[in-house]
Formats: C-alpha cells, structure tokens, sequence
C-alpha cells in the first residue's frame, strides 16, 4: 500500500480531502462510484506515491452515514451502467429505504 506518512502528506496537499471531511459526516449515503473512488485504482498500488486511496480506506472500514449505512462501492474504470445495473439499482433502493426515516429529523444544513 506504500507508506502511510507519505500518503498522508500527500493528502493534506490536496483539496478534495477538505469536501469528504466536510460533506461526509452530513451524508444520508456515501457512494464510491468507479474503482478509484472505491479502491484508489491502479494510482494505489504498492510503490506508487500518489498516495491515492479509496473513499472507504479515508474515512474508515466502519464508517456509517447519518442514515447509519455504510459506503456503497461500485467498482468499473469507468462503471458500466447496464454491467452494474445489478448492483446501482439494489443500492440505491436500499440507501432509499434506510435514510427515508432519517430525512425529516435532520437539520437543514
């Protein structure tokens, strides 16, 4: 996976980290759609100082969303939606049903 150090000053280089840090804990559902949002690509193999990492790997393998769901991962480069049609239309009517009861108690953000 490489050194943690350097995936870790690379990330504080970048600005995308401060929108999952900030968008995330407000999320009724997290979807990585593709495979370096779920598993940080080929950028994230062993060697590589891109220090690219999937979105479950930044937040954490027990991360849940405000609905209490977990990271949806849709791997493809790039997702083929007729391919993974069979995984998108389970998930989302999954993320639908378990966030429903959590929309109204929420605050507006």
């Amino acid at each position: 996976m490489g050194d943690v150090r350097q995936r870790s000053e690379n990330r504080a280089a970048d600005p995308n980290h401060r929108r999952i840090d900030r968008l995330a804990p407000k999320a009724l559902a997290l979807v990585g759609a593709g495979t370096c949002a779920t598993y940080g690509g080929i950028h994230a193999m062993q060697g590589n100082p891109t220090g690219c990492i999937g979105l479950q790997d930044y937040l954490g393998h027990d991360w849940k969303s405000k609905a209490g769901l977990p990271i949806v991962n849709v791997p493809g480069c790039p997702v083929q939606p007729d391919e993974e049609s069979s995984q998108w239309i389970p998930a989302t009517q999954a993320i639908h049903r378990e966030a429903r009861p959590h929309r109204r108690a929420l605050p507006s953000a």
